[in-house]
């Protein structure tokens, strides 16, 4: 199993593919091979760490919310509280 970017061409398509020294063999399969470049893997590392940062910056942005209403939660009922009285008031 093959994780991760690659070039698929296959194999009815193989003789015909311009195929150099910069293509490295990652995978033969039944009807197919899989092929990878320095370029290629060097996007996918960036992909990677792009994904690894946004879980990083989620987890800073949830704490400092979290913090946030931690800090303000006084104002947060009180305000709770004043829209509940408003919407019982209308009601009648």
């Amino acid at each position: 199993k093959v994780f991760g970017y690659y070039i698929e061409i296959t194999k009815a398509n193989l003789a015909t593919a311009n195929i150099d020294d910069s293509y490295i063999r990652k995978q033969t399969l039944s009807n197919a091979e899989r092929y990878i470049t320095e370029e290629l893997k060097i996007i996918e590392d960036k992909i990677l760490h792009a994904k690894e940062k946004i879980g990083v910056l989620e987890y800073e942005l949830f704490v400092q919310v979290r913090k946030y209403i931690y800090d303000n939660i006084d104002r947060i009922q009180n305000v709770a509280k004043i829209i509940a009285n408003i919407d019982v008031f209308t009601s009648f």
